[in-house]
């Protein structure tokens, strides 16, 4: 969180860009997680609301990660014929 604020700001709106939703989504889920779960045992962590933000949040960094370069990063495509 602290590294995506430094991040330049694309735009002047006031609504959150599409990473700053994505990330805003998965830092509250892990905010309101039960921190006595993970004193629970390993079967039990392993069907926990603990394991399902994690899972989700392990889904929704590559979805993280391509905005950020679409926003942040000129691309150019390289061509490979001939190789």
């Amino acid at each position: 969180d602290k590294h995506f604020k430094k991040l330049p700001r694309i735009g002047n709106g006031a609504l959150p860009n599409a990473g700053e939703r994505l990330l805003i989504d998965c830092l509250n889920r892990v905010r309101l997680l039960d921190p006595s779960e993970l004193s629970a045992g390993k079967d039990s962590l392993l069907n926990s609301q603990t394991a399902a933000v994690l899972s989700h949040a392990i889904e929704s960094l590559p979805a993280l990660s391509e905005t950020i370069a679409v926003s942040y990063f000129a691309h150019s495509q390289i061509s490979h014929t001939g190789w």
